[in-house]
């Protein structure tokens, strides 16, 4: 999930780059169940270019 965020981006995370696309703006969260149990995820949310 995380090289999916920088090529929407533009930039990995804390670069500064003049090509950077978006910004990343905190995280979404929500748990994801599944048969062994509840899962916890943390999905980045981006500004602009989602």
């Amino acid at each position: 999930m995380e090289l999916e965020v920088e090529g929407q981006t533009g930039a990995s995370y804390g670069e500064k780059s003049p090509e950077r696309l978006a910004r990343r703006n905190g995280y979404r969260e929500r748990i994801w169940e599944t048969r062994a149990g509840a899962v916890e995820l943390r999905t980045p949310k981006l500004r602009k270019g989602s």
